[in-house]
């Protein structure tokens, strides 16, 4: 078993989370094509409206307990579980779960783990962009301009290898923008969430 397992006779952590980071793969390709994208949507914009997305975070807030905790185990499932597909992340069916037997293979359910005295979960799904201002895109174009490229094409990323970019139009979808299933999302813009008080945390518990 992947999962990894809390004591409650140990001490718990009551933000356990899990964070999938991936500025790193996009930046550049964005950056050396961003202005063909942007003229390619509107030649009137902000361009602090469009962002890469830095991180992902899943956290599981596990509710303050008002009483000594029962013994028994939390066990939380393994980080790959959170991935459904290459660019894909999404909350798992049962990303944790308690259970009285230090194995975990007799799973409580949510009705039973309340009425033993453990307390509830809550789910938070944040997610952190990083955006450039019109100076930014104004001096990659000059850069472009000045090595001979349009800076309105995407002759330099397919130059540098990078992936070319399409509009969610181009490629046959109604969706300008990428689907969010159940989660409310917390947004944050060139910055971290630094405390739990920076969160918005959504008021939805797992049900069994």
């Amino acid at each position: 078993m992947d999962s990894a397992r809390c004591d409650t006779r140990v001490g718990l952590c009551l933000y356990p989370s899990m964070s999938v980071w991936t500025v790193g793969d996009h930046m550049l390709p964005w950056l050396s094509q961003a202005n063909h994208i942007i003229s390619c949507v509107s030649d009137q914009c902000d361009c602090e409206d469009y962002a890469i997305v830095k991180q992902i975070i899943f956290q599981l807030t596990i509710s303050e307990p008002s009483n000594a905790l029962p013994e028994g185990y939390l066990f939380l499932c393994p980080a790959k579980d959170f991935q459904v597909g290459p660019n894909l992340f999404r909350w798992p069916d049962c990303p944790a779960y308690w259970s009285l037997d230090p194995s975990g293979t007799n799973r409580l359910t949510l009705e039973d783990a309340r009425n033993a005295g453990f307390p509830s979960f809550d789910m938070m799904t944040g997610i952190q962009v990083i955006s450039w201002d019109e100076s930014v895109y104004a001096g990659t174009r000059q850069v472009h301009e000045a090595k001979g490229y349009d800076p309105h094409s995407q002759d330099v990323a397919r130059h540098l290898g990078h992936p070319l970019y399409q509009l969610s139009t181009e490629m046959g979808l109604d969706e300008l923008f990428a689907h969010v299933d159940d989660e409310e999302l917390v947004f944050i813009t060139d910055g971290e969430a630094q405390q739990q008080s920076d969160w918005d945390t959504c008021d939805r518990e797992l049900s069994d």
